[in-house]
């Protein structure tokens, strides 16, 4: 009977983990130790976002609203991966899917637009190889100030070759970022799945 301990890992907190590496500070490392300990701030950049993805989904926001009106939305994706000692239960929900142009479409609202800050994330690599019909991921990023709109942008992430291998380093690589700096025992105590606890006291 396979006795390995399986830890949950998403994009989130993948992408936290690399914001801190990339831009190390103060506020990055808190961000990512609040994402480690599963605490979650809400500020009105997230509230913001939140807020406009809704109104996307009501119809408030023309084009954009039309593209994904009448498609599935928020559903979930879920892998698991065998590492020698652990095994990783990937997770995550998208926004919305198309299945028959095999498409992803997340929702982002942002002040300033960078596509670098969709280039180096993980979201799309994970998410496409959660979802193995899926051939492009959309980035679609509203950019504005406040809650003003002045440009909308799309960033296409067509699905890479050799994808497992990818998605399997960039957690390998997150994994000893976690040992070598001494969080590991934290993650392994807040990211655990017990699918089975009937004898435990």
């Amino acid at each position: 009977m396979d006795q390995k301990p399986t830890y949950k890992v998403s994009a989130t907190i993948v992408n936290s983990y690399l914001y801190y590496k990339q831009f190390p500070s103060d506020q990055s490392k808190q961000s990512f130790e609040d994402t480690l300990n599963k605490v979650f701030k809400p500020n009105k950049w997230t509230e913001r976002g939140n807020r406009f993805e809704q109104e996307v989904f009501e119809g408030k926001h023309g084009k954009l609203s039309q593209l994904v009106s009448k498609l599935p939305k928020q559903q979930w994706g879920n892998k698991t991966l065998e590492f020698p000692e652990f095994k990783i239960f990937l997770s995550g929900k998208l926004d919305v899917f198309d299945p028959t142009k095999k498409r992803i479409y997340d929702i982002k609202r942002t002040s300033v637009f960078k596509e670098d800050t969709y280039n180096n994330s993980v979201q799309h690599l994970f998410y496409l190889y959660l979802f193995p019909d899926v051939t492009n991921f959309y980035y679609l990023v509203a950019e504005g100030p406040d809650d003003t709109i002045t440009d909308i942008h799309i960033v296409d992430k067509p699905r890479p070759e050799a994808l497992e291998d990818t998605v399997k380093k960039a957690i390998a690589d997150f994994i000893d970022f976690l040992k070598e700096n001494n969080y590991w025992e934290t993650f392994t105590q807040k990211h655990s799945i017990r699918k089975n606890r009937k004898n435990a006291e």
